[in-house]
């Protein structure tokens, strides 16, 4: 039996004995009450009493508020250990949570400027905060070590996605804006792999190699597109080239001259073949008269012509001079066939 429950039967029994003393003294009947009232008096005070004990010793009670004011506010267990705090003052409020180690698990606050939430691991590092302010708002994730995985970011103008790997380097990112986004990815040793890039007038994507340089670029806008194939060495291996009505192919040594380049239009279209110079030693050309074909020396000038138009056809071949030897058909003859 707890004190209180005592100290209250005590008082009833006394209450009684005093009844039974002024009962059996031939009291008045006024005096009766008058001990009565004041033994009943006696009892309501210590219920009060041993009622506000126990809630202050944690025992359970069903108690109703109204309106709890208050300047910080403790929540503990039945063995006082606290596992929440708020608080507040002119700046803003705080929520903490605490853990049974007494360490915070997570908080709550907000101030003039925002407000952001927190949570911590077992290991007392950050695990997750997310911030919102004037400006826009974040989203912070961290790994068991400590370092950055993921962040998501948001602002008046647009917003972005970045996340780490374990080593910490940055592994893809990719944002967005008024005038349009982009991606990035990188590679274990920080390089850029890959990357793609919109506009309101086009857009562009490239791949890297693992010496961080470009191997392929493909770009288009309103006027067309193309496509740059690299080597290892940075030079240029091949070209595909659209804009407007005009179309370009191009393919190039290891020296990143012009090997071969194949070229169309609305009107007609034709084919180079390059030597190790960079000269034309071959070429062909189709249009709606016909085409030809040509062979260049080492000096740029055509050995040999064959052609084909609306009249027929011919071939002639000339020497480094310049001057005609061989012409099919002969001048003034016709062609045998």
């Amino acid at each position: 039996m707890r004190v209180g429950e005592r100290v209250l039967y005590s008082l009833l029994g006394g209450s009684v004995a005093l009844l039974a003393f002024w009962a059996g003294g031939g009291g008045s009947h006024a005096a009766a009450a008058c001990g009565i009232g004041v033994c009943a008096l006696v009892v309501v005070v210590a219920i009060a009493l041993t009622e506000r004990r126990a809630i202050a010793r944690g025992k359970k009670a069903d108690t109703e508020f109204g309106t709890l004011t208050c300047a910080r506010l403790r929540v503990v267990d039945d063995s006082g250990q606290v596992f929440g705090l708020m608080d507040a003052d002119e700046h803003g409020g705080r929520l903490r949570v605490l853990g049974a180690d007494g360490k915070a698990s997570v908080k709550i606050g907000v101030d003039r400027q925002g407000g952001s939430v927190i949570v911590w691991g077992d290991d007392d590092h950050e695990c997750a905060k997310v911030g919102m302010g004037a400006d826009g708002g974040t989203v912070m994730i961290w790994g068991e070590d400590g370092k950055a995985r993921a962040k998501i970011g948001a602002e008046d103008d647009g917003g972005s996605f970045v996340l780490w790997g374990a080593d910490g380097k940055a592994r893809s990112k990719m944002a967005a804006a008024e005038q349009g986004g982009s991606m990035i990815i990188w590679g274990p040793d920080g390089q850029p792999r890959a990357a793609l890039g919109v506009t309101d007038e086009g857009g562009v994507m490239g791949v890297s190699g693992n010496d961080g340089r470009a191997r392929a670029v493909m770009g288009v806008d309103t006027d067309g597109g193309d496509l740059r194939v690299f080597g290892n060495d940075g030079r240029t291996r091949g070209v595909l080239s659209v804009e407007a009505d005009v179309g370009v192919i191009g393919v190039a040594g290891h020296d990143g001259k012009p090997r071969v380049g194949v070229g169309v239009n609305a009107n007609e279209g034709f084919v180079n073949v390059y030597g190790d110079d960079g000269r034309v030693r071959g070429a062909m050309g189709v249009g709606d008269g016909g085409g030809d074909v040509r062979v260049y020396g080492d000096d740029g000038v055509a050995q040999a012509c064959l052609g084909v138009g609306d009249e027929g056809g011919m071939m002639y071949a000339q020497n480094t001079d310049g001057e005609v030897t061989t012409t099919l058909p002969r001048r003034g003859r016709p062609a045998r066939v």
